[in-house]
């Protein structure tokens, strides 16, 4: 202040002057014979400039601090009743205090509860003893001690970061506004302390977190909750508490985040591009009471999870669609993924994958549900997994199950509505099937041979010997396609003893073939109530194929058949370029077959004919019979 250099003009202000520090000066008071402001003179320290003091500053006119005012040591602003009064400072919407020396705040006008700073800095080496409750609306931040962090106040909007050098000793914990940060900004590897506890109100009981510029925070053993989001910086770290963390907003990482125990959300999941998530087998809960919370990838790609717990009493957990984010769950024992509420897992078009051997899936009630709002969802079960628990579960249409790997489905546990995949090393463990509802398919992709009996059980998820009712069943599927050069057979040596229904549609692609079971009576044959559709191999194998629907059915493909009997008085059409062999004995039991402009040959016995069940040749097809011959 003393100094003719640093005033335009070379005058040094006096007492009774007016005075402006403009943005980028600053402005120490180093002199008692300029530290007293007149009444009625006016200081003023715009946005950028600094006034600094290491001596008793008297304000006995108005300053008003948009920029910064610093406390030296030895510093003070006299709050000593005196005539003309020393007036309190007053801070703009910017205004900032800081601390620059150790420093016992007990009293002084540099800190009014009135107009005060918005914004207050405690630099390294200098140690604040707060001995009053002060608010601080703006940003609070200290690279020293702070004693009694009790009487911080932080504003609805406020932020109070913690840089290095920081540590908290005395009473109390900082209580935080609705929507005010906690920011960890250190660099080190601090531990929990005073600023967060284990409250779940009032003070300690921060809104949002954010662990930024390359910091560890490790926040030990006991449990701990903020109010609103949790953000994790790119290069930081956060070690969640052994005894579980619950955020009530967002959880985003673009850095690391390290579970020591289970975490609850009822926000969002977001891991970011070059984020990392080691979940130490501990679990994530996503618990809102309603809407939907989304698990994204920035950029797209898998985030990953051991456990996965989907408890909301309405909305769904939902992976995002864009960016494209698949799950996979890695843990091999347990419930993995758990349905614990109403609300639902919705793939939304992506991928869940069960990875590893063991674990299972657990719903507690009845109708617990994975879903997808989009097509092309698939639930992948990579490692041998089943089902669990006292509840139900319903995969729904837009819902592809690929099994790569054995599923105990249960007795009355799963129901399928979309596609059961059934690829190389996929089986239904223990004899279990799902429930197949309308519409869905079972579909066989495992290319080679694949025997639906191994000679203990049935492993296609497709009951033998159950008739079709035409309702949901469980092990009766509704559809069946095999594709992928896939070779379906009853067993290995193609004489199983027990016949096999579906509800709807038989669709034999290109390459693959289905061979029935081969043994008298009722033994390996085949009823379905849909159409046939053959585009593969078809080996009767000496058995029986029944059209048994109560809607019109057809059959699409040059077919071969041993014994075809038809048991459906809505009657049965053979598509265009679709004639039908039947080697030995054709039944119609109830209704017509309609060939149309194809030729229906039998080689053997037909029974059943009358006045309503017969073949309609009302095309340029042919009702052929095969006599046979002597010499």
């Amino acid at each position: 202040w003393s100094s003719t250099s640093s005033w335009v003009g070379g005058i040094v202000p006096t007492s009774a002057d007016n005075v402006i520090i403009v943005s980028g000066a600053v402005i120490s008071m180093d002199s008692d014979t300029y530290a007293t402001r007149n009444s009625g003179t006016t200081t003023v320290v715009n946005a950028g400039g600094t006034l600094a003091t290491n001596k008793t500053y008297f304000n006995k006119g108005t300053t008003t601090i948009n920029g910064l005012f610093q406390l030296n040591a030895g510093g003070w602003v006299s709050d000593e009743v005196a005539t003309p009064a020393n007036n309190p400072l007053v801070y703009g919407t910017n205004g900032t205090l800081i601390f620059a020396a150790p420093y016992g705040a007990n009293n002084g006008n540099y800190w009014p509860t009135t107009n005060g700073p918005v914004n207050v800095t405690v630099n390294a080496s200098s140690n604040l003893d707060l001995g009053f409750a002060r608010t601080v609306t703006g940003l609070f931040q200290t690279s020293s001690n702070i004693n009694n962090p009790g009487n911080i106040t932080i504003g609805p909007n406020g932020t109070f970061q913690l840089n290095g050098g920081y540590s908290f000793s005395g009473t109390g914990s900082p209580t935080y506004g609705a929507s005010s940060l906690l920011k960890y900004n250190s660099g080190g590897t601090p531990p929990r302390a005073a600023e967060w506890t284990t409250a779940t109100s009032g003070a300690g009981y921060p809104a949002n977190v954010q662990v930024s510029n390359a910091s560890t925070v490790d926040m030990g053993s006991s449990s701990a909750q903020c109010s609103k989001d949790l953000l994790i910086d790119t290069s930081a770290r956060l070690n969640t508490t052994t005894t579980g963390l619950t955020v009530l907003g967002n959880v985003t990482s673009n850095g690391t985040i390290s579970l020591g125990g289970d975490v609850t959300t009822q926000g969002n999941w977001t891991i970011g591009a070059s984020g990392t998530q080691t979940n130490n087998s501990k679990a994530v809960f996503f618990t809102a009471s309603t809407g939907n919370q989304t698990i994204t990838r920035t950029g797209g790609g898998v985030v990953n999870f051991d456990y996965l717990v989907v408890n909301k009493a309405a909305g769904n957990v939902q992976l995002s669609a864009s960016p494209a984010t698949s799950v996979t769950l890695n843990t091999a024992a347990g419930d993995v993924l758990q349905l614990s509420n109403a609300g639902a897992l919705d793939l939304n078009g992506q991928t869940l994958t069960l990875n590893n051997n063991g674990g299972s899936i657990a719903a507690n009630a009845a109708g617990r549900s994975i879903t997808s709002g989009l097509t092309g969802a698939t639930l992948a079960i990579t490692g041998t997994k089943s089902f669990n628990g006292a509840g139900t579960l319903v995969i729904n249409t837009n819902v592809t199950t690929v099994l790569s790997a054995g599923f105990d489905f249960g007795v009355n546990k799963v129901t399928v509505n979309g596609v059961l995949q059934l690829n190389g090393g996929g089986f239904a463990t223990n004899g279990s099937a799902p429930t197949y509802a309308s519409a869905s398919t079972l579909l066989f992709n495992t290319g080679g041979n694949y025997d639906m009996h191994n000679g203990t059980a049935d492993v296609a998820g497709w009951f033998r010997n159950v008739a079709s009712t035409g309702s949901a069943q469980a092990g009766v599927p509704w559809n069946v396609t095999i594709s992928n050069n896939t070779s379906v057979r009853y067993n290995s040596a193609n004489n199983d003893v027990f016949p096999r229904s579906i509800n709807g549609n038989l669709l034999i692609n290109t390459g693959s073939s289905l061979t029935l079971g081969g043994l008298s009576g009722t033994a390996g044959d085949f009823f379905l109530r849909g159409n046939w559709t053959k585009n593969g191999t078809f080996n009767p194998n000496t058995r029986l194929v029944s059209f048994n629907g109560t809607t019109a059915q057809t059959i699409n493909g040059a077919t071969t058949f041993d014994f075809l009997t038809l048991n459906n008085s809505t009657g049965l059409t053979l598509q265009a370029s679709s004639p039908v062999t039947v080697n030995q004995t054709l039944a119609l039991t109830s209704g017509k077959i309609t060939i149309g402009a194809n030729n229906l040959t039998v080689g053997g016995l037909m029974t059943g004919y009358n006045a309503t069940n017969y073949v309609v040749t009302a095309s340029t097809g042919q009702l052929k019979r095969t006599v046979g011959g002597s010499a």
